[in-house]
């Protein structure tokens, strides 16, 4: 199912449940704007920004798509209108209103936004030069309207597995990737994108150390699914809290008045994000009840797919009772209202909860998503769960305003590719409203810029999109923890329905195991015993690799035979992820002396698979959902 009819299904649905006109009141991301005027402190080492899990778009960031908004716009406070947020320990503490005027203060649990130093010290290396822009691939412009999504309870069991990562191996790094594959006449399978091998020496030694399975690349960051949404609301409580101590509570009777149409639309606001909190685990839970009985359990997941709306709802009351609320400023309560108006903008920034893009399947294999990056054109790039960071040409980057670089490397893939990368920090525009903070991107340097794309012109991208928390490189972070509200929470590629959806996990999960993507597993082949294998859970690994011990023949190189059963499980060996029987077109290389195995698409191709970047010890969890 296309994303177009995905979205659509689900939209007629909400048309008929009523809550269309609700919806297309207002774009629920266009109106989101950041708030301006406001101070921030910080104690420990843990940052604030505005408040704590408000990852929102700087004010000052350029346009990209259209989509970054200006937020010094109706939204800033007079002089003397404080917004403060005060982190400490473990509490976030916000404090509306001083000198003057009525305070409103409300507290919540942090979310640490805190990053470490990247890893590994950065080598000098010479500014790429970009060469004039080549004809791009199928650029299509950056959307503008949004769809939200439902953040559920992520796993029906705890994710198992061992946590520690596999030992050391010479061959790591070279098998985590397929070697590349010629061309058929059935399908042009391109080369496999997998983490890279890093060749500097400072960047060789977090890649050594990201190989383990315990290095993460989300740098310190910790993140609470559900704490944004639960600072949106308290948020909205707050705005409330300040329209009628400065309307009523002052005896204005008509600026009173007029507060109470936005005072009306916050609490529908309230009610619809509240609602979301409360329906979707019993959502949730019915998918699982119904799964193998027709009809029944389309009806249900049918039922789960209008859950998912009801952010997007509580975005548009939002943003209507933010324009109403402008009208309170009119009549004489200009204070009240730039206040409400600051913290409205807030919620609507934590209250993002997901976010739909389209996922198209390139040769067969290779799941591409859209992106502009720092006001480019909208380009395809691959979406690898097998590696961190983005990397791009960049000749389908918007140079101007880029700045200067914070790092480079030398990294690659099997199959003979190496290249050189500069790291500049801009924003990423994925279109439909969803625009990070400024984050990390890797441009290939210009002496590489020609093997690169002569590398992933097979599979009909111009980069690599990393999401791993546990992956091997480049790094040096994952652009999608830049997202705001619980966008950042984590990716669910979701093949069968054509759509990439971030946030929570939409959809109930079947089992999850500990390690995204790098995870202990069991796996056999065929009717050969259960053995232990550290597994790579790989987007973008095209047909995959397996060890010559699973293979149960002694066999050393070439493919795996085609009519092969390949099984993989928890590591309790009691929970089965996916099972297949491999064909002339899809079957793993044979990799000897080796103990890591790589899924390839096959798992993605069955069922859709969340990337959470929740996980002990920041290695994220992978989670195989029901369909």
């Amino acid at each position: 199912m296309s994303h177009a009819r995905y979205v659509g299904r689900v939209g007629a649905l909400a048309v008929a449940l009523g809550v269309g006109l609700a919806i297309g009141a207002t774009s629920a991301t266009a109106w989101a704007d950041d708030a301006a005027d406001q101070t921030s402190t910080s104690s420990g080492d843990t940052s604030s920004s505005q408040v704590a899990a408000a990852d929102s778009v700087a004010a000052d960031q350029p346009a990209v798509g259209g989509a970054a908004h200006d937020a010094a716009s109706g939204t800033a406070g007079p002089a003397t209108t404080t917004l403060t947020t005060t982190t400490s320990d473990s509490q976030t503490t916000t404090t509306v209103g001083g000198d003057g005027t009525p305070t409103v203060t409300f507290s919540s649990s942090t979310v640490d936004l805190s990053t470490a130093n990247e890893h590994g010290a950065k080598t000098d290396a010479a500014e790429s030069s970009p060469s004039t822009t080549p004809e791009v691939p199928d650029v299509r412009p950056t959307g503008m309207a949004s769809t939200e999504a439902v953040e559920p309870i992520e796993s029906t069991q705890a994710p198992t597995g061992d946590p520690a990562g596999p030992p050391d191996n010479p061959l790591l790094l070279s098998t985590l990737a397929l070697a590349r594959r010629q061309p058929s006449d059935e399908a042009t399978v391109p080369s496999t994108v997998g983490p890279a091998a890093t060749t500097s020496a400072p960047v060789a030694e977090a890649t050594a150390a990201a190989a383990t399975g315990t290095t993460s690349w989300l740098n310190g960051l910790t993140i609470v699914p559900g704490a944004s949404v639960q600072l949106a609301l308290q948020q909205i409580t707050a705005a409330e809290t300040v329209l009628v101590a400065q309307t009523w509570g002052q005896a204005n009777l008509v600026s009173g008045v007029v507060a109470v149409v936005p005072l009306t639309l916050l609490v529908q606001a309230q009610l619809w994000l509240s609602a979301w909190q409360a329906v979707t685990p019993g959502a949730q839970g019915l998918v699982i009840a119904t799964a193998g009985i027709p009809i029944v359990h389309q009806l249900a997941n049918l039922t789960l797919d209008v859950t998912l709306l009801f952010p997007s709802v509580a975005q548009s009351w939002l943003g209507t009772a933010h324009t109403f609320t402008q009208l309170v400023a009119v009549f004489g309560s200009a204070s009240a209202a730039n206040q409400a108006m600051q913290l409205m903008s807030l919620a609507a920034q934590n209250g993002r909860v997901y976010g739909f893009v389209p996922l198209t399947m390139k040769a067969v294999t290779e799941p591409v998503v859209y992106m502009s990056i720092n006001g480019g054109p909208s380009v395809p790039v691959l979406v690898d769960t097998g590696s961190a960071g983005l990397v791009i040409d960049p000749r389908y980057v918007g140079l101007p305003g880029l700045g200067t670089k914070t790092g480079s490397g030398t990294s690659g893939y099997s199959g003979g590719l190496t290249y050189t990368y500069d790291t500049y920090t801009t924003i990423v525009d994925f279109g439909y409203g969803i625009v990070t903070a400024p984050t990390s991107v890797n441009l290939v340097g210009a002496a590489s810029q020609d093997a690169f794309a002569a590398y992933f012109e097979p599979a009909g991208v111009v980069g690599v999109l990393g999401i791993g928390p546990n992956a091997v490189g480049p790094g040096p972070s994952l652009p999608t923890t830049a997202l705001p509200g619980e966008l950042k929470d984590g990716v669910l590629i979701d093949e069968t329905r054509g759509v990439l959806i971030f946030g929570p996990n939409p959809r109930p999960a079947r089992v999850g195991v500990a390690g995204a993507p790098i995870s202990n597993l069991k796996a056999r082949t065929g009717n050969n015993p259960l053995q232990v294998v550290w597994v790579i859970i790989d987007s973008g690994g095209v047909t995959g690799t397996i060890p010559t011990y699973l293979t149960g023949t002694g066999q050393l190189t070439g493919d795996l035979p085609a009519g092969t059963t390949v099984s993989v499980y928890t590591a309790d060996g009691l929970s089965l992820l996916y099972s297949y029987v491999t064909t002339a077109f899809n079957t793993p290389v044979v990799v000897p002396n080796d103990s890591l195995m790589n899924t390839g698409y096959t798992p993605f191709a069955q069922q859709p698979i969340y990337s959470s970047n929740v996980g002990v010890g920041g290695i994220g969890t992978t989670y195989f959902d029901y369909g």
